[in-house]
């Protein structure tokens, strides 16, 4: 069985040797092995120099041998030049007998690779180990030395630092990666945000609102005669304080803003886009000027205090959407009613808290917007948009102060702009799914 590995072994060897076309070493070598079958001991020594004689006659073929470190330079095997016999093509007969250690000698191929590997062994290394042998090993697959282990006489050649690739590149250059880039993500919608805007846009609107008529009466003025504030008729009382702030805060301004804000001035924003004349400030003053006639019809002082609300919740509904100017409208009003009800709590400490609190308030509104300022800029976060969900919660609170507080018309038309978007909502959905491919 060792015969036979020995056997295939040199037969590999020599095809490999006689596949190179034109090397006459080799060529004499193979000849000379191929007539000495048992001669595969000392295949792997005539291999390692017939080698060197190869790069001695071809110099333009070179072994490198890799090295794993990136910043050392690469060193590349090259045997000393040694001028050769020229040997004849033809096959060279070789009468010794079998197992004769002097076959090689006796041939002139033998003694040309005698002579590299004389020249080559007068080189030695500080530790006494030749560089034919080292060469001889490299060739058998006898050691795997890397390059710094090489003799200090072959010769070395600097290449690039290795520059490794980038994350994405890594890997085999045959596995498929899926290069398409992926689409970006849909933006988060931010309730947070939305209600903050509202208190914040609520909250300077009455205070702006509130220093205005103040400066007014240090002048003389006083409210007109047909006008009351809120609750201000006889004595408040808890039930209908409670009735005042649930329909100021929570029905009128759910109602108003889905007729004023979404209706009108969002109808408006449309037909004033298409005749080129802007989409918001000529429907902001239209949309305001209906909205402040409805509130207020004789007093000069608290039309221009009801034109700051106005305006607001105009440039609230086109910044930040439905939502955020209920939001504002609620706070508005809100603010408005609360000290009503501390007066018919017995408790007018209360409103005095109630200052620095909603200022608080303001503050965490405003700090909130300046954390969310550069996600808005990216585009990774919006306000939040009013959906069928909304629709659905506004739609029996509505009905329910409707018919069960006040019959106050404006609600009847918030309950009718909700009931059309809802069917507008519902016929496009049922359009998608008949016209979607079955």
């Amino acid at each position: 069985m060792l015969a036979r590995l020995r056997t295939a072994r040199l037969f590999v060897s020599l095809s490999l040797v006689l596949a190179l076309p034109g090397l006459a070493p080799y060529q004499a070598t193979a000849q000379t092995l191929s007539a000495r079958p048992g001669a595969s001991a000392a295949a792997s020594s005539a291999a390692g120099v017939a080698g060197n004689s190869l790069k001695a006659a071809a110099p333009s073929i070179q072994l490198s041998v890799p090295t794993f470190n990136s910043a050392a330079p690469l060193h590349i095997l090259s045997a000393p030049a040694v001028t050769l016999p020229v040997l004849p093509e033809a096959g060279l007969p070789l009468p010794v007998e079998k197992n004769d250690p002097a076959a090689c000698e006796t041939s002139p191929a033998a003694q040309s690779l005698e002579t590299v590997s004389s020249a080559l062994s007068a080189e030695k290394e500080p530790g006494g180990t030749s560089s034919q042998v080292k060469l001889n090993a490299l060739f058998s697959g006898e050691t795997t030395n890397r390059a710094q282990n090489l003799p200090a006489s072959i010769a070395e050649v600097s290449i690039p630092a290795f520059r490794p690739l980038p994350a994405a590149a890594a890997g085999p250059r045959w596995v498929f990666r899926d290069e398409t880039p992926t689409p970006p993500s849909a933006p988060r919608s931010s309730l947070k945000r939305t209600l903050s805007v509202g208190f914040l846009a609520g909250f300077l609107s009455l205070v702006v609102s509130n220093a205005g008529l103040a400066a007014a009466s240090h002048f003389g003025w006083v409210p007109h005669g047909n006008y009351s504030l809120p609750g201000a008729e006889g004595e408040p009382t808890i039930a209908g304080t409670c009735v005042l702030l649930a329909v100021v805060s929570v029905l009128a301004p759910i109602a108003e803003e889905i007729f004023f804000r979404a209706g009108l001035q969002g109808g408006l924003s449309k037909i004033t886009s298409k005749l080129h004349l802007g989409s918001f400030l000529l429907p902001a003053l239209v949309t305001s000027a209906y909205f402040i006639s409805v509130h207020e019809t004789a007093d000069a002082v608290l039309i221009a205090a009801r034109f700051v609300l106005a305006g607001t919740l105009s440039w609230v509904f086109k910044k930040e959407g439905l939502l955020a100017s209920m939001a504002t409208h609620s706070v508005f009003n809100g603010l408005q009613a609360l000290p009503a009800l501390f007066a018919a709590l017995h408790a007018p400490i209360l409103s005095l808290l109630m200052i620095p609190a909603t200022a608080y308030a303001a503050l965490k509104s405003w700090k909130t917007l300046k954390e969310q300022k550069q996600r808005i800029l990216e585009g990774t976060l919006v306000y939040a948009p009013f959906t069928v969900k909304y629709a659905l919660i506004f739609l029996p609170i509505l009905a329910a102060g409707f018919f069960g507080l006040m019959p106050v018309s404006y609600w009847l038309y918030g309950i009718l702009g909700l009931v059309g978007y809802l069917s507008v909502k519902a016929f496009a959905a049922a359009s998608r799914r008949w016209s979607a491919p079955r």
